[in-house]
């Protein structure tokens, strides 16, 4: 029997779709394209960050937290949002965002939220409200400065207490979904054939097995079941088009900080609390991941479906298919080695999570059993 009819024939099948899903059906939803999505107005910005940044970085040891400020004097920097300038900024230090997931912008958040807590053991808000009285600037970036700027303009007087900070951290971050998915939106009505771009859905979900013995559909997408032209059941893991999610792991925060708002945990129980549905397709003994990056922020909800398969159980005989599409200019070489070198990194750190310490003869095990399986769609 070759791999398609095995795959096909295995029972109850859980499918797991990612962006690489919606990508390989037309829809421009890398953040590189979402990041250039104005040309014009990103030019403009990105001359006045140059120019401030230079001020900054010359005169830094002689700088005050007024001097600072008085940089951002321009009016327009109060309609603009903190994360997407942010970003802006690492755009501008790495240039050209070419081929930027989503997940590497949740990495982005999480590295900018716990980088001044893991080395100087200082949060965001500490440095908001001390500045250089506690703090030598020169062990603070540029763009942290701009930022907190940025922040004191829009609500200086509005920030008391820590609380405050980091629900406004937490507001503009809403904002920032919320400019994504006025993007995706009207990407997908300027740009998109409708009737072609649910053809493309149904192929494609043929092709990975989805046209028998499946019994539920999870996305990591935007679009609910009426976009893809599916009858089947499709539940939004980090929300839909009117309200996309984007969060961290919640493995590195204990729900005390401040930052565990900004969970994927968190984001996701505001989603379930919100919503009158119930996933009623519990019971699945495979499963089937296409299109996704399988990045560590998602390790959360992939580890307790790795335990419902029992993988740890050698007479268990659930089995996970990662299944890949060829895309761009990419050969299946590089593709299939980024998949492998992902599906490691996950199936480790699963094993760590579940106290294995030969992690390395656990993945040999599954791969040798046949319990991990790749296919090229």
């Amino acid at each position: 029997m070759d791999k398609y009819a095995y795959i096909k024939s295995l029972k109850n099948k859980k499918i797991i779709i990612g962006n690489g899903f919606d990508l390989q059906c037309g829809l421009k939803s890398k953040y590189s394209d979402f990041f250039e999505r104005n040309e014009k107005s990103n030019e403009l910005l990105h001359n006045e960050i140059k120019i401030i940044k230079n001020k900054i970085e010359n005169t830094l040891l002689n700088l005050t937290k007024n001097e600072i400020l008085n940089l951002f004097s321009n009016k327009n920097r109060k309609e603009t949002n903190i994360w997407d300038l942010l970003f802006h900024l690492i755009y501008l230090k790495n240039y050209k965002m070419k081929n930027k997931e989503w997940n590497d912008i949740e990495t982005t958040i999480e590295e900018s939220l716990l980088k001044y807590e893991s080395t100087l053991n200082i949060s965001w808000y500490n440095v908001w409200a001390e500045y250089n009285r506690e703090y030598n600037l020169l062990e603070l970036d540029t763009n942290l400065l701009i930022l907190l700027c940025v922040m004191n303009i829009k609500y200086g007087c509005n920030i008391s207490q820590a609380v405050d900070f980091f629900n406004i951290l937490y507001k503009e971050l809403k904002e920032f979904e919320n400019m994504f998915a006025e993007y995706l939106s009207k990407h997908y009505i300027n740009n998109i054939n409708r009737y072609n771009f649910s053809v493309c859905a149904k192929d494609l979900l043929k092709r990975m097995h989805c046209d028998s013995e499946f019994v539920s559909i999870e996305s990591f997408n935007y679009f609910t079941k009426e976009y893809y032209g599916i009858n089947k059941s499709l539940k939004n893991i980090n929300g839909t088009i009117s309200n996309p999610i984007f969060g961290i792991d919640s493995g590195l925060i204990t729900p005390s900080s401040y930052n565990y708002i900004f969970t994927k945990t968190n984001r996701r129980l505001e989603t379930d609390i919100s919503s009158n549905k119930l996933d009623n397709n519990l019971n699945f003994e495979n499963l089937i991941i296409y299109g996704h990056s399988l990045n560590k922020a998602d390790y959360n909800y992939f580890f307790p479906l790795f335990d419902k398969l029992d993988l740890v159980n050698n007479n268990a005989s659930g089995k996970i298919i990662f299944e890949y599409s060829v895309y761009g200019t990419r050969t299946e070489y590089d593709v299939s080695m980024e998949l492998k070198q992902k599906i490691y990194k996950i199936l480790r750190s699963y094993a760590e999570y579940k106290g294995i310490k030969e992690y390395q003869r656990f993945i040999d095990f599954l791969i040798s059993d046949q319990r991990i399986i790749t296919y090229q769609v």
